[in-house]
């Protein structure tokens, strides 16, 4: 028998997945294309469109998150392909984990995490417990902002390609444990 719990937390999950689609478009649109970065940035502006819309109309309200990434990756998107140079979005993720990482360490220190503004409508928690995943966010974010620009810098394209997908997995992977973590201190 399939409980509610079991119903609430699958579809967080397949919240969480649906949120990474523009990074995986990328990556697919990468390997089909034959590492053809410019045609993956498309690719991944626009599924990052396409999920803001789909996030707005299917909440009814302004996803702050979704927005700022969606402003973000056509502004880094569109330098890439004027330019030509893989460069612009790669510093987009440096840029992103930086000041994302930043805000959200920030607003825990300060007892308003930010954390809970992004996904308190998905589940609610305690505040010391959103202060806590402020914390780890924060760091985990920093510490990725920080990497990314050392494989930006160091490396080929396609080894930050590969990095990346990593790096995914890895996100995907943190959030799925800290909401196993959690799970008994969430409100439906």
């Amino acid at each position: 028998m399939i409980t509610a719990n079991f119903i609430h937390y699958t579809k967080i999950i397949l919240r969480c997945f649906v949120e990474f689609l523009p990074v995986l478009s990328f990556f697919l649109v990468y390997e089909y294309t034959r590492e053809n970065f410019y045609k993956a940035t498309m690719a991944m502006m626009l599924m990052t469109l396409v999920y803001t819309i789909y996030t707005f109309h299917k909440e009814k309200r302004i996803p702050h998150l979704a927005l700022f990434i969606s402003i973000e990756t056509a502004l880094f998107g569109v330098l890439t392909i004027i330019f030509h140079d893989p460069m612009y979005v790669q510093v987009r993720d440096t840029f992103y984990d930086l000041l994302l990482g930043s805000f959200i360490l920030v607003s825990g220190f300060i007892n308003k995490p930010i954390i809970k503004k992004f996904f308190g409508h998905i589940f609610t928690l305690q505040d010391y417990i959103w202060r806590s995943l402020s914390y780890k966010w924060g760091v985990l974010l920093l510490i990725f902002g920080v990497a990314n620009e050392i494989v930006r810098r160091v490396c080929e394209a396609h080894v930050w390609v590969g990095y990346k997908f990593i790096i995914m997995l890895i996100t995907i992977g943190f959030g799925l444990y800290q909401l196993w973590r959690y799970r008994k201190f969430v409100e439906n």
